[in-house]
């Protein structure tokens, strides 16, 4: 069995083999996601816009890092810039809509 922390370099060296710019930025935040760490993920998903602060798909991600972070006010803004971006984004607004029902939900109680 391959240790934990030399498979997370591994697979951060394929995505480096795979991905250049804005997508490796991306696809690193999404690896950091996948392993919990939340922190890493943002960092790499704030690079990613600063680049290119019209990349819907690192806003989305970026709402994604928010809402595992359990900030549901950096998570709803990053959802409805993704939206703005492209409106057509099925999964940001459904991960919108979810947020906005959980949150008037526990309002509600």
């Amino acid at each position: 069995m391959i240790p934990e922390d030399k498979m997370h370099t591994e697979e951060l060296k394929t995505l480096e083999n795979k991905f250049q710019g804005i997508d490796l930025f991306i696809e690193r935040g999404k690896l950091y996601l996948q392993k919990g760490d939340f922190q890493l993920a943002k960092g790499e998903l704030a690079k990613a816009i600063e680049i290119n602060p019209d990349h819907d798909v690192a806003h989305f991600e970026m709402a994604n890092a928010a809402l595992r972070m359990k900030d549901d006010a950096v998570a709803q803004e990053e959802y409805k810039k993704t939206l703005e971006l492209n409106p057509h984004f099925f999964y940001a607004a459904l991960e919108l809509g979810k947020l906005l029902y959980y949150k008037a939900k526990r309002t509600d109680l």
